[in-house]
């Protein structure tokens, strides 16, 4: 998501979960169709980090939502 709430479709997944790894994100909410893409990495770069996978904007904001008040 960008600064100015618009969605964004991520390209490099892999990157995206180094990034958000060393921000020192625990959860990732993905979208469905990168779910391959996910499981392909190695590991090491998944570990730790929870997985949310959606596939529409209107999950996503729901899911972010129900994530936000069990924390």
């Amino acid at each position: 998501m960008s600064v100015q709430g618009s969605i964004l479709k991520p390209d490099a997944v892999g990157e995206m979960i180094l990034l958000a790894r060393e921000s020192g994100a625990r959860t990732l909410f993905v979208p469905a169709a990168k779910r391959e893409d996910v499981t392909g990495l190695p590991a090491g770069l998944l570990f730790g980090i929870e997985f949310h996978y959606f596939t529409a904007p209107a999950e996503l904001a729901t899911s972010l939502l129900d994530h936000e008040q069990m924390s």
